[in-house]
């Protein structure tokens, strides 16, 4: 995502103000809740793309997916809820029935 930085003697890096502008883009897309590898899919296309419409519809994708995929897990969770819930009211049934015989 960064290009090679250039090294003093005592071992500090010196960044370009482009790789700076780099490194502040990587943050805010992480503070966006992308991953490293959905944030090195559209890094480029903020220095590349003047007008700044491709990377942001690439970038509002990305919470739109984790977003369907949030609502998939929770369906998926509340339906198990309701299996478990279905599952102990017939084991207390069948106990209860037990209990009487």
């Amino acid at each position: 995502m960064l290009p090679p930085a250039e090294r003093e003697g005592h071992g500090h890096h010196y960044y370009s103000e482009e790789t700076l502008a780099r490194l502040r883009k990587i943050d805010q897309l992480k503070q966006l809740g992308l991953s490293l590898d959905e944030i090195c899919d559209v890094i480029d296309l903020y220095f590349t793309d003047p007008s700044g419409i491709q990377p942001k519809q690439k970038v509002f994708a990305v919470p739109r997916k984790h977003l369907a995929e949030a609502s998939r897990k929770i369906g998926d969770l509340q339906q198990f809820r309701a299996d478990l819930q279905a599952n102990i009211e017939r084991f207390e049934c069948f106990l209860a029935a037990k209990q009487q015989l």
